[in-house]
């Protein structure tokens, strides 16, 4: 419905200005890489969740 999409929108945004940042060269320190490498992993885990929860998300299957 609205919400759903709505939501979609809203993490389709966030996502662009995520990859923006992460695209953008710097150089960083020890901390600053890890961050950004957790930053990663954890934006996985959130997307495997949403293909978990919403078959329409799940994208195409694999093939052997």
């Amino acid at each position: 419905g609205p919400a759903w999409r709505r939501l979609r929108d809203q993490l389709r945004d966030e996502i662009h200005r995520w990859l923006q940042t992460v695209r953008t060269p710097r150089d960083v320190n020890d901390i600053e890489l890890n961050g950004m490498v957790g930053s990663v992993v954890h934006l996985a885990y959130h997307i495997g969740a949403i293909r978990q929860m919403n078959s329409a998300a799940r994208g195409p299957l694999a093939r052997d």
